[in-house]
């Protein structure tokens, strides 16, 4: 949860990380948790990020300040369930400057990844940062180049990234039309962390149209299958921005035809935060994803899907 100030009168950025049982959901309701506040009083903290490791849970966020960056919070699991004070990790701003409005991979395990763009077009930097070590390191890998000409440069953060089996990991983000490209496009590494530090060159493909854009991909692995859900935005065209699902294979090939709960009859200028996917049992996956309704006065209606979806 995000609050802009705190309960005095200081203009108080802070991220609320809350805890319960969801046994304790099914039974009372929510009537008690435990919560910790990451507090910042020199710049704010945006765009939350939830990954769970083997004992560690991580919060990404990106510091707005002085120095912009993206940092990493790391939290013991066991102390999640106690009262009272405990140690937490995390990162510099100054280290992710490159990383800025980026998020954490998901299904970490025992080593958490994150990227962003060293040499924009060019490499990507790859940070680790292992369960086992209370420091983190990073390293450069070159990539295809990509058309970088997006009219809002912070678009093109690594927005989605998972690790798909102990030695990979994936990172997508937006890329402009061009290169052959008619359409603004999704660009994905699938990137081999198994001799971290030493990277090699990642296959690269993309999500693409010829008849309108993709952007803001979210991913999430199948620990049972091994292949990704996604979740995505796409319009342009004669279409309005809307919000899809789908699975990708482990070969980044889409198992079928994007899935779209309801189309938008309207924009807006700002469209895509949040879309979201999540394992739902293992084997299918839970998505979250919007469409714009237009209203006789003021702002469209954000009109929210909850989709269970699978391979079928």
């Amino acid at each position: 949860m995000q609050y802009v100030a705190t309960n005095d009168t200081k203009n108080v950025n802070k991220l609320r990380l809350i805890t319960f049982h969801p046994d304790d959901v099914v039974a009372t309701g929510i009537r008690s948790y435990i919560y910790t506040d990451i507090l910042s009083s020199s710049g704010w903290l945006d765009y939350g990020e939830l990954g769970v490791g083997n004992t560690q849970l991580y919060i990404s966020a990106t510091f707005y300040g002085p120095t912009s960056g993206l940092m990493v919070f790391r939290v013991p699991i066991s102390a999640l369930n106690v009262v009272g004070s405990y140690t937490y990790w995390q990162t510099n701003a100054d280290d992710g400057a490159v990383a800025q409005g980026s998020r954490l991979a998901q299904n970490p395990g025992a080593d958490a990844f994150w990227a962003g763009h060293s040499d924009l077009g060019k490499a990507t930097r790859v940070f680790k940062w292992s369960e086992s070590s209370t420091s983190y390191a990073w390293i450069d890998v070159s990539i295809d180049h990509w058309p970088t000409d997006i009219s809002n440069n912070s678009a093109n953060n690594i927005i989605g990234a998972t690790r798909r089996r102990t030695n990979e990991a994936w990172f997508a983000w937006n890329a402009g039309s061009g290169g052959g490209f008619a359409n603004p496009h999704v660009q994905i590494v699938q990137v081999d962390v198994g001799s971290f530090p030493s990277l090699p060159k990642p296959k690269q493909w993309q999500i693409w149209n010829p008849s309108f854009a993709f952007a803001f991909p979210n991913f999430y692995t199948s620990r049972e299958c091994g292949d990704v859900g996604l979740a995505i935005a796409f319009g342009g065209g004669t279409l309005n921005p809307s919000g899809a699902l789908g699975v990708v294979t482990s070969e980044g090939i889409l198992t079928q035809t994007v899935y779209y709960p309801e189309l938008s009859n309207t924009c807006e200028e700002r469209f895509g935060d949040y879309l979201g996917v999540r394992l739902e049992n293992g084997v299918n996956y839970e998505g979250f994803v919007y469409a714009l309704e237009s209203t006789p006065s003021g702002p469209p209606l954000r009109s929210p899907r909850y989709v269970e979806f699978g391979r079928g």
